[in-house]
């Protein structure tokens, strides 16, 4: 499975994902004043720092597209989030992205043969900022983006989710077929604590790759092996 790149730069390559801290972090000398706040909500100090979800636990942004994050949200709480970067010290700051970038691996660039080969399972590749993002706990929560720290993600999304592969579908046995499927990875970012209002450190899947898998004659389907998963859960609580 492919993995994920964090490098720092102004504008991210294709093939990777980043942190990007400015030289001299405006954050540090930057008055509240100068930072825009896109959020239509008001946040008391005994309410939840988080995004505003429907009757289903999912947020606006992200009905449409099934997704697990959003690249951006309406009601982002910029100040909020400005004032929660800035509340760690400098060093804090700096050790928490150094440990972000020694986490991930990178992904593997084009090469000659991507030119001439052909995928049976299409996607798409997207770097972006995420603004929103489900945690490993299935809870929504605000992504650290903005000028002071900025986190590139690069996505691989399946076009034909959960459709035959091409070429193959007209060429397996009797009573097999096949489908493309979406596969994710963890990344961990920096986000904010719904009830601390502070920033840490916690995972998030986004899309990783589009596979083609073969389903079995019934007959021939082994069962589902039992193992034990242990959940290295969220940083919540």
């Amino acid at each position: 499975m492919d993995g994920f790149l964090l490098v720092a730069h102004s504008y991210p390559p294709q093939y990777s994902d980043g942190v990007s801290v400015p030289d001299n972090p405006p954050h540090r000398t930057r008055n509240l004043t100068d930072v825009e706040d896109n959020s239509r909500i008001v946040f008391p100090d005994d309410n939840l720092l988080e995004p505003s979800v429907d009757d289903t636990g999912v947020p606006l942004c992200a009905q449409k597209t099934k997704s697990t994050f959003c690249e951006t949200v309406e009601d982002y709480p910029a100040l909020r989030v400005y004032e929660a970067v800035n509340s760690l010290p400098g060093d804090v700051l700096q050790m928490l992205l150094e440990k972000l970038s020694s986490e991930v691996q990178g992904r593997t660039k084009f090469s000659a043969d991507d030119l001439t080969d052909e995928p049976i399972c299409t996607s798409m590749l997207n770097t972006f900022k995420p603004q929103v993002g489900e945690n490993i706990k299935k809870k929504w929560l605000y992504i650290v983006n903005n000028v002071e720290v900025e986190q590139f993600v690069t996505s691989e999304t399946c076009s034909e989710d959960g459709n035959p592969c091409r070429y193959v579908k007209d060429n397996l046995p009797f009573g097999y077929s096949s489908q493309c499927k979406q596969k994710y990875a963890y990344k961990n970012l920096l986000a904010i604590h719904p009830k601390k209002k502070s920033t840490f450190l916690d995972s998030f899947p986004f899309p990783s790759c589009c596979s083609c898998f073969i389903k079995l004659p019934p007959e021939f389907r082994r069962k589902k092996p039992e193992t034990r998963v242990e959940d290295s859960g969220s940083g919540l609580s």
